[in-house]
């Protein structure tokens, strides 16, 4: 399934990869991780790189499409793991040596 999705996300609609997951009863969370320069644009290519499939590949014949959202990753969070030496951690690491960790 995950082949039949890549081919219809060439290199110009941003798409850098993405996830099938097969849930109970035969539905599908499908992750695609796209760069684009907005949240609304890339909602936009994974709702038609999505419906694309879905009308093209043998595999898709009986899906449908019953949403579509998107999530932001915050340039703030890329920030956080230039830190040195953070890691992007934004919590200090429980004391190991304590019954607290």
């Amino acid at each position: 399934m995950t082949e039949a999705l890549l081919r219809h996300a060439s290199p110009r609609t941003g798409v850098e990869h993405l996830c099938v997951h097969l849930l109970e009863a035969g539905s599908l969370t499908v992750s695609l991780y796209v760069m684009a320069p907005s949240l609304v644009a890339a909602e936009h290519v994974a709702r038609a790189v999505t419906q694309s499939a879905l009308a093209h590949e043998p595999v898709f014949r009986q899906a449908l499409l019953l949403g579509c959202s998107g999530a932001l990753v915050a340039e703030y969070y890329d920030r956080l793991l230039e830190l040195p030496g953070h890691g992007g951690r934004t919590m200090r690491l429980p004391v190991q040596d304590t019954d607290q960790s």
